[in-house]
């Protein structure tokens, strides 16, 4: 690996990510964050080069954004000036395309990076927040609990949460009946026993604590069961 970073390595990646041909250009990812995962020096050698530019503008297929995140995540973790160059310099408008994504996998793979990218990082959760991050990730939850998507739904909550902080108009997004979060909540614990799938339901029990007042019931549910 020494010896793939020393004779320019990092910079055949960055011409075939730049070049025309997909295979390609999806290879080199994998190569990029294959060599810069937990490995400081191959993070500064990355960023350094030049890398994130073009990584940030692989979005026309699933295949290419899931690809790119791989490698952005390996190069921007644990490297603050990375990290902040993506998170200043388009990394909204990419997290949030690939949140879109119909792959299950790719959003995975996105709503992760929320959950471990943007952990100690208020006021680039706040940039998320300006750009339409909780709504997208309660559309998205909504789709997960349609289709049944446990583990996709597991990461999605999660980030949901790590993005809220204490901010008004998340909160307030959330508690707005026409995003479904609320009757979201009470069909996991419906569908999701907690002994069999607490990455779902420890988080749910949490956003129901917190926005809900620990109550999956609503209001007009609630005064019913208390005239009958």
């Amino acid at each position: 690996m020494l010896e793939f970073l020393t004779k320019g390595g990092l910079e055949i990646c960055l011409n075939y990510i730049n070049g025309p041909l997909l295979p390609l250009r999806i290879k080199a990812c994998s190569l990029v964050a294959e060599v810069s995962q937990n490995n400081p020096s191959a993070q500064d050698m990355a960023f350094k080069c030049g890398l994130l530019p073009s990584l940030l503008n692989l979005t026309d297929t699933e295949k290419e954004l899931k690809s790119a995140m791989s490698a952005i995540s390996a190069i921007v973790r644990g490297h603050e000036e990375a990290f902040m160059f993506f998170a200043h310099n388009g990394g909204q408008q990419f997290i949030l395309k690939g949140l879109q994504a119909e792959s299950e996998d790719t959003v995975k793979k996105f709503a992760f990076f929320l959950i471990s990218g943007y952990a100690n990082c208020p006021d680039e959760r706040s940039d998320l927040r300006a750009v339409g991050v909780v709504p997208m990730l309660l559309r998205k939850i909504d789709e997960a609990v349609k289709e049944k998507q446990e583990i996709l739904l597991g990461f999605l909550l999660e980030a949901l949460i790590n993005m809220m902080d204490d901010d008004n108009k998340a909160f307030e997004e959330c508690q707005s009946p026409q995003n479904k979060l609320r009757q979201n909540l009470r069909i996991c614990k419906e569908i999701y026993p907690a002994e069999e799938f607490s990455n779902v339901t420890d988080h749910a029990d949490k956003l129901i604590n917190t926005l809900f007042n620990g109550t999956v019931e609503d209001e007009t549910s609630i005064e019913h069961s208390a005239s009958t």
